[in-house]
């Protein structure tokens, strides 16, 4: 059976080092156990990531709290690093809702490593599934749970424009159109808005106050599809059929935040921070058709009780929820004639780091 790297090609894409995903292709196993159970365990192994793509999604809007005069531009490319605490390094089997799986050792260890913890393989878990005759559990399989990447921080680039509109506003833009990047990956795209509004703009004379205040809000959507994904039956079970040329991964990241910013200039260097709140989703689905095998428990079927190819359409659908929570920021930027270096650290049930630079017209 051809393994899918659905996993390794969806974080490939976003961090452009498929090398360190590549451990992440046995997602087969995982649907071997149920459509349930596949939900629940990907779920737990991809709550980290959910929640550090999400906080990066939401940093790298601001980097003072001042405004374009009108017309006024900037461009700036931004590296965000999530940095996701100890606790969610790993989580523990036992304590999940599974129906078909099982640690193989129910004396040993059940804790399994996420997708950030420790690059060494989890628990041997047991697949079972019960003999239609005589209802006992049979064993179907077993596999290693997935390893983590070895580090626990998630990254993501970001680049991003404004302009300034008139009425101490800037209007902001993320937006990356639709791109087929390869016949593996797929194609992606993101689109992002934010207003920031000074309150203590420019007065008539043209002067700037000592310190800048603002308001900025700001959404992200960032979505993934993928193709020529390739999960094939086992060729010792009894075959359906169908056709399995239609698989493929979507993933729809989106983030909210809105923050109160203040700023002091000392030319070249700007001090800023923030307070605000933020929140994101992260969806993630498995569309298709998928062979699985089972053991059939159709009376009526010629191959009752033997084991053979259950297909599952559309397999995984869950969301994954953020660290939705208040947030504070502190950062600098310094600018060189049009050129802007900056620097920031927000800190949140997700801490982030950020680095970047920017083209500045104002």
């Amino acid at each position: 059976m051809n393994r899918i790297r659905v996993l390794s090609i969806l974080f490939a894409l976003i961090f452009c080092a498929q090398s360190a995903y590549s451990q992440l292709n046995n997602v087969e196993n995982l649907l071997r156990g149920g459509v349930d159970d596949a939900n629940v365990l990907l779920k737990e192994y991809l709550t980290p990531f959910g929640k550090g793509f999400g906080a990066n999604l939401n940093n790298g809007w601001f980097t003072t709290a001042s405004t374009h005069k009108f017309l006024g531009i900037d461009l700036t490319v931004t590296a965000n690093l999530a940095v996701a605490p100890p606790e969610d390094e790993t989580f523990d089997l036992s304590a999940l809702p599974l129906n078909s799986v099982r640690v193989t050792n129910s004396s040993g260890p059940s804790t399994s490593p996420t997708i950030i913890g420790e690059d060494s393989p989890g628990p041997d878990v047991t697949l079972f599934a019960k003999d239609p005759t005589t209802g006992a559990e049979i064993i179907i399989g077993n596999f290693l749970m997935p390893e983590g990447i070895g580090f626990n921080y998630v990254g993501s680039p970001m680049i991003q424009a404004g302009v300034g509109i008139g009425g101490n506003t800037d209007v902001l833009l993320r937006f990356f159109p639709e791109s087929q990047l390869s016949e593996e990956i797929g194609s992606l795209q993101l689109l992002g808005f934010g207003v920031k509004h000074s309150f203590t703009g420019e007065n008539r004379w043209g002067e700037r106050p000592s310190v800048d205040i603002s308001v900025l809000a700001g959404y992200t959507i960032f979505q993934v599809q993928s193709k020529d994904l390739a999960l094939e039956p086992d060729p010792s079970a009894i075959q359906t059929g169908a056709s399995y040329d239609d698989q493929q991964i979507e993933l729809e990241a989106n983030s909210f935040t809105v923050n109160l910013i203040i700023s002091k200039s000392f030319s070249p260097l700007t001090l800023f921070g923030s307070v605000g709140y933020e929140t994101s989703a992260v969806d993630l689905k498995l569309k298709g058709l998928f062979p699985v095998t089972a053991i059939e428990d159709n009376i009526f079927s010629p191959n009752f009780g033997q084991k053979a190819i259950r297909d599952l359409k559309d397999p995984i659908n869950f969301s994954i929820d953020g660290a939705n929570s208040l947030r504070a920021n502190l950062g600098f930027r310094v600018k060189l004639l049009f050129l802007a270096l900056h620097g920031s650290y927000t800190f949140a049930n997700y801490p982030v780091a950020t680095l970047g630079a920017g083209f500045e017209l104002r």
